[in-house]
């Protein structure tokens, strides 16, 4: 069986420094080695709220993606402190799949390549930083080049290393 390269989403902006690494921590335990980006430091857009960190990290897997999305929604679990589950509210911790491969899927619970990636500083840029000549399935762009078109005007957000976040 062949191996998937997997993206996925990580954010918080609750206790976000504690349960930033201790996703990440989930996340090696689960999967083993990971590729990670930068963190980004970004304002909530929709609502408001503290500041979020959020960062995108890769690995690779045998496992389907039902097994990927449903072992992201265990670690997810524990953190789930939402009051509802609007999609604009503050989070403990957030995990999503944004691609599994060259996957183009429609499912009641996600979809691929997650919409989120053409939309949001926050998951697009952290993703063109590690990968960025990997080519959107769909949009047939590098998501470097889908970076370079994005209208920056209204980002709020900053750069940070990940390393900040073991301090």
């Amino acid at each position: 069986m062949s191996s998937t390269q997997v993206f996925i989403g990580v954010g918080s902006n609750i206790e976000r420094h504690q349960n930033i690494r201790a996703g990440i921590n989930a996340l090696q335990q689960q999967v083993g080695a990971l590729h990670i980006s930068s963190v980004y430091e970004s304002m909530p857009i929709g609502f408001s709220a503290p500041p979020f960190f959020n960062l995108v990290v890769s690995f690779t897997t045998h496992d389907d993606v039902f097994s990927v999305y449903q072992r992201l929604k265990d670690i997810e679990h524990p953190y789930d402190c939402r009051v509802t589950k609007e999609k604009f509210t503050s989070r403990a911790l957030d995990l999503d799949l944004l691609l599994f491969g060259d996957a183009v899927l429609a499912h009641e619970q996600f979809n691929l390549p997650r919409k989120d990636i053409e939309i949001y500083p926050f998951v697009l840029e952290p993703l063109a930083e590690i990968a960025p000549n990997l080519v959107h399935p769909t949009k047939k762009i590098t998501y470097l080049a889908l970076w370079l078109a994005m209208d920056k005007r209204t980002v709020k957000q900053k750069k940070i290393a990940y390393s900040e976040l073991l301090l």
